[in-house]
């Protein structure tokens, strides 16, 4: 059994989906967080736009004030 960032349990690795998440602090701006979803929660990180699937959407995130 898988135990997911998200807090899901997954019975196999192909259930789940490795993906960088963006995220903010109030004292540090914007930070990137890797993390491994079960695959809905994924899906809906997709849906929402918190998802950064390349290194120019990691940098472009890192440079927003």
């Amino acid at each position: 059994m898988i135990v997911c960032t998200c807090g899901h349990k997954a019975e196999h690795h192909s259930d789940t989906a490795a993906i960088v998440l963006k995220r903010y602090s109030d004292t540090h701006g914007p930070y990137i967080s890797y993390v491994v979803y079960c695959k809905p929660c994924a899906d809906e990180a997709t849906q929402y736009g918190e998802v950064l699937f390349n290194d120019k959407d990691i940098d472009n995130w890192l440079q927003t004030s």
